[in-house]
């Protein structure tokens, strides 16, 4: 009893950490998306509202003038631009903050994994199941793009018991076709007269031994056909 609550509980405690990280991930693309959108929506704004550049052949009619207009252009420019840098920033940000949820994400289900398969928490053992259940998934089809973007430990665990189900399959396979393919049987002959009546007294003496002995020795001496 107390291990099966044991397994409820961190099973409870697995699902629970799952919603929380799915959650998390879901709160971060919402914020992230409203603050690279507001930082857009203020650029937007702002290059609408940006002066003309000067033309240059103002610097030689009116350098003051284009000195001016030129100095407010720039500054625009430089309003915008540090928008931008806040909006790639943002990003940046959410993006490590992803990577961080990725992260955390991978490593529950990785203990997951070890606890089903304890081969896995080994370099050796963890490559073999890997391959066997990439190869059984490229197998049915999928890509290894696809394979890049599955993290449940319970779908590596069905491609890899799928390998083993497809491995006895193919045996199961070569094993009636070598059996269709194999000549008829000859019956063996016996031999007659003397010789025969000869073999089945020994034949008898030697089912008498074994019967007292048991022995693994007496009974090969035994002629069952």
């Amino acid at each position: 009893m107390s291990e099966l609550k044991l397994g409820y509980m961190r099973e409870r405690d697995y699902r629970y950490k799952t919603q929380e990280t799915a959650n998390r991930g879901r709160t971060l693309d919402a914020m992230t998306t409203r603050v690279t959108n507001t930082v857009k929506g203020i650029a937007s704004y702002l290059a609408e509202r940006l002066p003309t550049e000067p033309p240059r052949q103002l610097a030689y009619q009116n350098p003051a003038e284009y000195t001016r207009q030129k100095a407010m252009y720039d500054d625009g420019l430089a309003n915008i631009s540090q928008i931008i840098e806040l909006a790639n920033d943002s990003t940046a940000v959410a993006g490590e903050l992803a990577s961080s949820v990725t992260e955390e994400t991978l490593q529950s289900e990785s203990e997951r994994l070890a606890q089903v398969f304890p081969q896995t928490t080994k370099d050796e053992g963890r490559k073999a199941f890997f391959d066997q259940a990439f190869s059984a998934a490229r197998e049915l089809g999928f890509s290894d793009q696809e394979l890049k973007t599955v993290t449940d430990h319970r779908l590596f665990g069905l491609a890899y018991y799928a390998r083993i189900g497809m491995q006895a399959e193919q045996a199961k396979g070569k094993a009636l076709t070598k059996v269709n393919n194999a000549p008829p049987a000859t019956p063996k002959a016996r031999p007659s007269g003397g010789a025969s009546q000869q073999q089945v007294r020994k034949n008898k003496e030697a089912m008498q031994r074994l019967s007292k002995s048991g022995s693994i020795k007496d009974a090969l001496l035994v002629d069952f056909d």
